[in-house]
């Protein structure tokens, strides 16, 4: 029997309600949209259970925004034995057979990695999409993982916190699953949050070095270490300087690709879901 599975997102107030619940029922299971009590009060999704947090990114950011802490520990008691964290812009098109398979990867102790599917529009298949290296939406595990994916400020929708959930299980010694197949519909838009980035790698490199400290191979910490470094030198230019500003904006490409290539060295690639998946073979 497929566990049950509980999606964790931050559905906004604004837009389409329709839209909103096909978007959070997409997969199946429970749907619980976590918002700050101004845009809980207007959340108009009756499909999806509201959370209301205390805090939220709204003061220091502009954006009500959750933190992943508050999610994370919310799904430490949750009833259902899968959990799962997906950005509310994502419409999934997997089948019954495909959710199951990734569902009971889940339960098996993955964590699963979703990446998504960019396509210009809700007619395009996802066929003709564009899958980006660092594009994860959408994330399922155990139950009992929430508590060693934690770490203080990361934000749900900002930059970072996606990246930071596979590089912690790795951490953690937990399997890792990346799907590349392509089941998470993600229609483009105007990326808004670059201003905040440096906030959230300076957070990444601060956890990842906690995290690394606490046992990972000297390759990883050497690795966080070293890119701390350049880091630290460049952001202070940035803000005075146009050309360190760009090198500053390489030195995330370049960071997000070292870090996934050392998760992917380490992980399980789920490249497609064949017939032997489902089959259970």
């Amino acid at each position: 029997m497929t566990p049950d599975v509980v999606w964790c997102t931050s559905l906004p107030p604004r837009g389409d309600g329709a839209a909103q619940v096909v978007r959070a029922l997409s997969w199946g299971g429970r749907v619980v949209s976590f918002n700050d009590a101004e845009e809980a009060a207007r959340l108009d999704c009756p499909a999806a259970e509201r959370m209301t947090v205390a805090r939220s990114g709204r003061r220091i950011l502009g954006k009500p925004v959750p933190f992943l802490d508050d999610i994370l520990d919310w799904q430490t008691a949750a009833a259902e034995p899968v959990v799962g964290i997906v950005n509310a812009d994502i419409s999934f098109e997997a089948t019954a057979a495909e959710r199951r398979f990734l569902t009971d990867l889940a339960a098996s102790g993955s964590l699963v990695c979703i990446r998504r599917t960019d396509v210009p529009d809700e007619a395009t298949p996802l066929s003709r999409g564009t899958q980006l290296p660092q594009g994860f939406d959408a994330f399922l595990y155990p139950r009992g993982m929430s508590a060693s994916l934690r770490a203080a400020g990361f934000c749900l929708g900002m930059p970072f916190w996606d990246l930071w959930l596979p590089l912690a299980a790795v951490l953690a010694g937990r399997p890792v699953a990346m799907v590349r197949a392509p089941l998470a519909r993600h229609v483009e838009h105007p990326v808004v949050w670059n201003a905040s980035a440096p906030v959230f790698m300076h957070l990444f490199v601060q956890a990842a070095l906690a995290a690394a400290a606490g046992g990972a191979s000297p390759a990883v910490a050497a690795l966080l270490t070293h890119q701390l470094a350049a880091y630290r030198a460049l952001v202070d230019l940035a803000a005075e300087n146009e050309a360190s500003a760009v090198l500053l904006n390489r030195l995330y490409d370049d960071f997000q690709s070292r870090i996934l290539t050392v998760v992917e060295t380490l992980a399980q690639t789920v490249d497609e879901i064949s017939p032997a998946h489902l089959s259970g073979a």
